[in-house]
């Protein structure tokens, strides 16, 4: 899915662009912290929280979810019920009505969605 060859860098490091300062942060976070990965989502949820889906690393794609709380710095792996989707990486994302969609993205297969 990342193309050839090992030559890809994946971080799980998170850093906040504050607008009104026009200053980059490297902030310190808690909690339980998202794998290395690229082409996942994250997704504004509320006023407080963002919220990651998917991605992947090398050989490997993830169907996980990890919420970001943006006032206290912490994260939350979230467990999901229902049916959930097929790992992806490289999809769409969006907050709807307290709802987050996604649409298409990709496996390492080859296989790609075109589901929402």
């Amino acid at each position: 899915m990342f193309g050839g060859g090992n030559n890809h860098q994946f971080f799980n490091d998170l850093f906040i662009f504050d607008i009104k300062t026009r200053i980059w942060i490297l902030p310190s976070f808690s909690g339980e912290v998202p794998a290395l990965r690229a082409g996942h989502t994250a997704t504004k949820v509320g006023d407080s929280h963002f919220c990651v889906i998917g991605g992947g690393i090398q050989d490997y794609v993830f169907n996980d979810i990890f919420l970001f709380n943006i006032i206290t710095n912490h994260w939350i792996k979230v467990k999901a019920a229902g049916q959930l989707p097929d790992r992806r990486c490289g999809h769409s994302a969006t907050e709807v009505d307290s709802k987050i969609l996604i649409f298409g993205g990709g496996e390492v297969n080859g296989k790609i969605f075109g589901d929402l």
